[in-house]
């Protein structure tokens, strides 16, 4: 009984011992007070990038209770969002904190204290004026309920919350957004400056070192409701001395005229803290406003397009470079983003290209289905929409940017080809096209890529070719395609490519037909990769214009070249190319037999190549091409293919002249070719007259 009761002696001792110790305070703490209505208690929803923790250095004291995320009130947590209250959203204080620790010293962490209340008025912080007798008599219910998670005292809490914290660190600052409810009210900056006086009073601050930063509202050309009072914040330096204005413009709004994006959030927080980083280390902080890392992560995103909340689900690869390219890949019908995203995968490819890829969600009709607008320029806009936003987000490329869609998606794909053939910089459908035939009209020549399985039941296999050869026919491209089969070479893949070439502008329309696959992705390691065709052709493709060939020597499609006579060949373009990425050779039967040599180096616009000593080219029909045709600004790397046709000398004029009706008098060789002289004329080695 005696061992039991001293155990218990101890355990109590222990508890009460654990209760009574106190963190000593840290100077590197550094704590920052958080306050205003709905922009800083958090609007925007919190997205998957957002959810990364920042790490111990960046700490939240919780000013509520928050049962789900087993947060309690007074203590400290990492400060994941949200912030301000358990279903609150982003906010200011998010990206503020985060950025001040990427670029301070490892030993100071960041602190704060956040209160907010959406539609709250500066008055609610004045304890005077909420003191007053019938102020809560005509306020709504929804706004009485905010205010009771504070004891309807938000500004006590605050202070209550601030002399805990002080007891933590050290504070630094206070960060507030607030006035759409007090718009265009001269009286806010009187009311403000009383508020900030008497917080420095009652915690016993320096005002000289505890700056305010107060950020403006959604602004004008954001389409902000209260944008006027931008002129009234920006007077606030004349009400307290060590105050400062942070910026909102090009802060994206959420369509409401009062609140920002997630995207805006996050800004508008950056700029908070730049501001900060130099009043306390007296340095410039060069903020990357538009770019941010990627996470690695498939993250569900939104965005305002045309007045409506849209979706999309976006992959960023970590370590993602700036200026990298963006894939779209649209979902069919009844479909949505989540389901493309597995069915195309391209997070695989992705992580090793170092690209952006956007799942986007079609909207659902009266019938409850997802689909796509292909009457009007709706989801059109959404597509552009989204570059625009994936430009802000992570500094993508614009000249690179690709479209893909499977089913009623590629559909789309092939709408989008007449509408914005000046963003895309190449598309690539998969099982789907217009059902009521091609429709080939686009602002520029457009690279594509058509996959589709010949045992499609949905879309079925027949009007394909009809529009893959009308395309390559808009486009300029050879009439015959170059045929490989089976595809990929070497395979037992059964598939078939088809390669229209040479278009304007050096374009490429090319089909892959897939053997017995039906209405799907063929992510088949045994046929087609899907995913990874669509990237390789794709990213051939820019915006920029490419070189385009002027001429070649010999002329495309000559059929009468001997072999004795034929090792040099010269291409012309209109733009020098760079040779060090230029590969060429002969094909016979769609084989590669022979690689020949350039002579040029650096950038040039001509091209000569040359075939090795030793090495001979074959008789018959040969394939020329000139691959990975890059000019110096970095356009499209187009493919040159040329016709010509080898005979053998020896033999050649003989089988001339039987063709000529006439008496045949000489032959010759001139240029290279095979000449034969008759009475009334000269032929050439297929027997026609010549010129």
């Amino acid at each position: 009984m005696k061992k039991k009761l001293t155990m218990l002696f101890i355990a109590m001792m222990t508890i009460l011992g654990a209760k009574a110790a106190v963190t000593p305070m840290d100077p590197n703490l550094y704590v920052f007070l958080c306050f205003g209505q709905s922009n800083m208690e958090g609007n925007a929803a919190i997205e998957d990038q957002d959810r990364v923790s920042p790490g111990t250095r960046f700490r939240m004291m919780s000013c509520v209770d928050m049962p789900s995320l087993s947060r309690t009130k007074g203590r400290w947590y990492v400060a994941t969002p949200p912030l301000c209250r358990e279903n609150t959203g982003l906010t200011p204080a998010d990206y503020f904190g985060r950025t001040l620790i990427d670029n301070l010293p490892e030993d100071i962490k960041i602190g704060v204290v956040h209160v907010a209340v959406g539609g709250a008025p500066i008055e609610l912080f004045d304890e005077d004026e909420i003191s007053k007798p019938g102020y809560w008599n005509n306020q709504a219910d929804w706004y009485v309920n905010y205010c009771k998670n504070y004891d309807m005292n938000p500004y006590r809490r605050l202070i209550d919350m601030a002399k805990q914290a002080q007891k933590a660190g050290v504070i630094k600052g206070i960060l507030l957004h607030q006035g759409e409810s007090n718009n265009c009210q001269q009286a806010w900056l009187s009311k403000v400056q009383k508020i900030y006086n008497r917080i420095i009073t009652e915690l016993e601050l320096n005002a000289d070192e505890v700056p305010l930063l107060a950020g403006e509202m959604v602004g004008q050309a954001e389409g902000g409701a209260c944008y006027g009072h931008n002129s009234i914040i920006a007077q606030l330096p004349n009400y307290v001395k060590n105050s400062y204005v942070i910026s909102s413009k090009g802060c994206p709004c959420r369509g409401d005229g009062l609140h920002f994006t997630a995207e805006g959030y996050r800004i508008i927080g950056k700029r908070y803290a730049a501001k900060m980083y130099e009043l306390l280390t007296g340095k410039t902080l060069n903020i990357d406003e538009t770019a941010q890392q990627g996470t690695g992560i498939p993250e569900t995103v939104s965005l305002v397009s045309g007045g409506i909340n849209r979706e999309m689900v976006v992959y960023a690869p970590k370590n993602l470079p700036k200026k990298r390219p963006l894939l779209i890949s649209c979902h069919g019908m009844a479909q949505d983003m989540n389901y493309q995203k597995n069915q195309a995968n391209y997070e695989a490819v992705a992580d090793t290209a170092k690209f952006v890829v956007v799942y986007p969600n079609g909207l659902a009709g009266g019938d409850g289905r997802r689909g796509w607008d292909l009457g009007s320029m709706k989801d059109v806009n959404f597509v552009t929409d989204i570059i625009d936003d994936m430009a802000k987000r992570y500094d993508i490329d614009r000249t690179k940017v690709y479209l893909s869609g499977f089913s009623m998606g590629g559909m789309f794909t092939y709408y989008c080809m007449t509408k914005i053939a000046d963003k895309i910089a190449a598309f690539a459908p998969c099982s789907g096209y217009n059902m009521g035939g091609p429709v080939t009209s686009s602002s520029r020549p457009v690279p594509i890529l058509h996959i589709h399985g010949d045992a499609d039941d949905v879309c079925t296999y027949g009007p394909v070719m009809s529009h893959v050869e009308a395309w390559a026919k808009y486009n300029g491209c050879s009439t015959t395609p170059v045929v490989v089969t089976p595809y990929p070479k070497g395979s037992n893949s059964g598939a078939t490519m088809y390669r229209y070439l040479n278009g304007k502008g050096g374009v490429e329309v090319a089909h892959i037909k897939l053997p017995g696959k039906g209405h799907w992705h063929s992510n088949d390691p045994n046929c087609v990769m899907t995913n990874q065709e669509i990237w390789n052709f794709c990213k051939r493709w820019s915006l920029t214009a490419g070189p385009e060939l002027v001429s070649a020597t010999p002329a495309n499609n000559s059929s009468d070249l001997t072999l004795e006579n034929n090792n040099t060949f010269v291409l012309n373009f209109d733009k020098a190319v760079d040779c060090s990425k230029v590969r060429g050779g002969f094909f016979q039967a769609g084989k590669a037999y022979l690689v020949c040599n350039l002579a040029e180096t650096g950038f040039s616009k001509t091209l000569t190549f040359t075939v090795p000593a030793g090495r001979s080219l074959k008789l018959g029909e040969n394939e020329f091409r000139a691959l990975n045709i890059f000019s110096e600004d970095g356009g499209s790397g187009a493919v040159v293919s040329l016709k010509y046709t080898f005979v053998d000398a020896s033999t050649a004029t003989d089988n001339v002249a039987a063709k000529v009706s006439n008496k045949k008098t000489t032959k010759k060789f001139a240029g290279g070719k095979v000449i034969v002289t008759g009475k009334d004329g000269e032929y050439n080695a297929a027997g026609a007259k010549m010129k």
